[in-house]
């Protein structure tokens, strides 16, 4: 009788277990689905716009981001896949780092004219908590982040991110950002190196491309815009050259820049001496 009391509380045990998992996963999903109508919400208000209220779309928006932080502060493992936000018609991207410990997610606020302008976040893991931050500021011009490169050093882990963003068919904007995370805050790292100047952000920006770019630069199936890339192996970063025609248009030329990896006990940095470091097809 003893016996059957045991397994009875064991059963009883995993049955509460799986009911809270399942409860937590609700709670997820039900997250999402307001997500999800928001997003929708947007994209008509959008297709409406004369007609449409600045003050109930910004009010909008900000409830996208309050739930969004809801969410990721609740998937404590970061598994999560968002699988409805990510169809294509959302305009809902994510971006994860090599490591799998950081997460990225942009989407279209269908607030950007004839500009498809971004949102960005962060979700960040450590051993112990899951972390959210708003990344939009000016500097992003709606940036769309959909590559995280990681890179290890001595006393701190890097993360290069890459996206790009794009005013109508014209103007393409490619950039790379390093931050890393300590201490509950993510922080901007100004480890690229160029002449004088030092920063956290690399960018370009062009009318068109050349057809003879090096397929480096470019990120997945996307052979349109050529991108800010990382070579792991090489541990390189790779940066087009914009020049200008004689119509004083800009556009990517042939050659590269190259940031090259110095590193020591104390810091890591990609320095570029653009007169040495170009490199040509």
């Amino acid at each position: 009788m003893k016996k059957i009391k045991y397994i009875f509380c064991i059963v009883l045990c995993f049955g509460a277990v799986e009911a809270t998992m399942a409860q937590s996963d609700n709670n997820l999903s039900s997250l999402e689905k307001q997500l999800c109508f928001i997003q929708d919400t947007l994209y008509t208000l959008r297709q409406n716009y004369p007609y449409t209220n600045d003050d109930y779309c910004d009010s909008l928006q900000n409830r996208f981001s309050i739930l969004l932080e809801e969410l990721c502060t609740a998937d404590k493992g970061m598994k999560y896949d968002f699988r409805k936000l990510r169809k294509e018609e959302r305009q809902f991207t994510i971006a994860v780092s090599t490591d799998g410990n950081m997460r990225a997610f942009s989407r279209n606020t269908y607030f950007g004219g004839s500009m498809p302008l971004f949102a960005s976040y962060i979700q960040y893991k450590d051993k112990e908590h899951t972390y959210f931050f708003n990344i939009n500021n000016d500097n992003d011009m709606g940036v769309c982040y959909d590559t995280i490169y990681s890179i290890e050093a001595s006393d701190k882990r890097y993360y290069l991110l890459s996206g790009t963003s794009q005013i109508a068919t014209a103007y393409p904007l490619a950039v790379m950002k390093a931050v890393s995370f300590a201490n509950g805050e993510l922080k901007k790292e100004a480890i690229f190196v160029s002449g004088n100047q030092q920063t956290d952000y690399l960018s370009i920006s062009y009318r068109f491309a050349e057809d003879n770019i090096d397929a480096r630069l470019f990120i997945g199936n996307n052979f349109t815009f050529p991108r800010i890339v990382y070579l792991g192996k090489q541990k390189e970063i790779l940066k087009p050259v914009v020049a200008k025609d004689k119509d004083d248009t800009e556009y990517v030329s042939g050659e590269i820049e190259v940031y090259k990896l110095e590193r020591d006990k104390y810091c890591l940095l990609y320095t570029s001496d653009a007169a040495d470091d170009l490199i040509g097809v």
